[in-house]
């Protein structure tokens, strides 16, 4: 169901989504990426309708929208409490230790939030990306 107008009313058809995962022996290292080349996070309705009765100083800019979204600052559209905690828990557990190098690129941001890095792209990805290590 998710590949077939889940993200957004308007796309129609199949949107095409990928996950790998690479094992490093040299630096004994699992690698994750997953891409979905869909509408990308913030033009997604789920999103749109997550943010519809937030405070615009929350959400000024994508960068702030994403951080707030990680940090769990923006609840799920559907208030059930088992919903809307993927990217949070992927967050989460990295601060927890339990994965490195996190990278999410979604529309016009690139983030590297372990880090504390959240900048804007010059030129958007339509879609999201995720990247991290274990």
């Amino acid at each position: 169901d998710n590949t077939f107008a889940h993200a957004s009313g308007v796309m129609t058809g199949q949107v095409s989504w990928w996950a790998t995962v690479y094992c490093d022996v040299e630096r004994s290292k699992a690698c994750y990426c997953f891409v979905d080349l869909g509408v990308g996070i913030f033009k997604s309705e789920s999103f749109q309708q997550r943010i519809r009765y937030l405070p615009r100083k929350l959400l000024g800019r994508s960068e702030d929208s994403l951080k707030a979204l990680l940090e769990r600052r923006i609840p799920s559209r559907t208030g059930l409490p088992y919903r809307g905690k993927g990217l949070p828990w992927i967050y989460e557990s990295g601060l927890a230790g339990r994965i490195e190098s996190l990278v999410v690129i979604a529309n016009n941001v690139y983030a590297q939030p372990l880090r504390g890095e959240y900048r804007s792209l010059p030129r958007a990805f339509h879609g999201t990306f995720l990247y991290w290590e274990t």
